[in-house]
Order: C-alpha cells, then structure tokens, then sequence
C-alpha cells in the first residue's frame, strides 16, 4: 500500500521505467484509493515510483506481540538452562 502526500494533500508522482522518466501513466483518485495505470513494454525489467511514503499495514501491534514473543522465547530458553529443580534425577 503506497500513497503520496504532503502536507495531507495528494501530491504527483514520479516514476521511472528502466531508469526513463514515464510521464505517460494514468493517475485515478477517489475519495478512498488511488489508481496509477503505467504502460510498459515487456523489456521493462525496473520500475520506481518516487513521491510515495509506505503506509504500515500492521503498525505497532506487530511489534507488540513480536516483542512478547521474544521475551517469552528469552525467558523459556533461561528457565530450561537454569530450571532450579530437575524432578525424576537425585
């Protein structure tokens, strides 16, 4: 999901194919999505779409329950190596 903003206002892209600048790309906004129609042929092997700021799909909760999970993994791994009483030995 990309999008081009400044200043909360949608702004121009640019986009490149193959290192050309493509000015013939169609650009189609509503008031939820933006659409851009790229004509390549079928040597293009590189496109870049320039002015865009990635938008998180999962933002912080993703790193909440990545960061439970590392400490469960931590303390699991802590309480196997140094577990105080090992039942079944002597």
């Amino acid at each position: 999901l990309l999008d081009s903003k400044e200043n909360g206002q949608d702004s121009d892209f640019s986009i490149r194919v193959n290192g050309i600048e493509n000015t013939e790309f169609e650009d189609q906004t509503t008031t939820t999505d933006r659409i851009i129609t790229i004509p390549i042929s079928s040597d293009s092997n590189k496109i870049s779409i320039m002015g865009t700021q990635v938008i998180p799909e999962f933002g912080s909760l993703l790193f909440i329950i990545f960061l439970i999970a590392m400490i469960g993994l931590i303390g699991t791994t802590y309480m196997k190596k140094f577990q105080p009483f090992r039942f079944g030995r002597n």
